[in-house]
């Protein structure tokens, strides 16, 4: 059952914490692949993130701990489990790491909620990087420009 708020979501013009390629890239996801979904987040904060010693005094600590937490950019609700998705204008090696190191992280964060999958949506990725996200059992979906412009 797609997310009640589908609709909502799909009239968006931006995101929380996203530049606007990446606004753009999860726009065209959401057309094409939103109804999947039970629930969608974004910028989800997974993971310990940075612990700052003792001596910096609050609330500068635990706001500079928050602030710094690793965030995933969409989490995508299904059967009780989530797909972590990275969204970038044009997708490279980082893209890759970040998932690889979102899914130990979610799953310290949210032990109880099972990772179904990692996928990397984007305006374009190389055949080198597209390889490597594959070769990790990273989903990758590329949404093209209509008018063939480069991200």
């Amino acid at each position: 059952m797609p997310p009640p708020n589908l609709q909502q979501l799909l009239d968006q013009s931006r995101f929380p914490g996203r530049f606007e390629k990446e606004h753009e890239v999860i726009g065209d996801w959401l057309a094409a692949r939103g109804h999947l979904y039970d629930r969608i987040e974004f910028n989800v904060p997974i993971g310990s993130g940075v612990i700052l010693p003792d001596t910096l005094v609050e609330p500068y600590r635990s706001n500079a701990e928050r602030s710094a937490a690793k965030r995933a950019d969409v989490v995508a609700w299904m059967d009780g489990g989530v797909i972590l998705i990275e969204a970038k204008g044009r997708a490279m090696s980082d893209a890759v790491g970040q998932l690889l190191v979102y899914r130990p992280a979610w799953e310290v964060t949210f032990p109880d909620t099972p990772v179904l999958g990692l996928e990397i949506i984007c305006r374009r990725i190389n055949d080198d990087d597209l390889r490597g996200a594959l070769a990790a059992g990273i989903t990758v979906r590329e949404y093209a420009l209509e008018d063939g412009a480069q991200p």
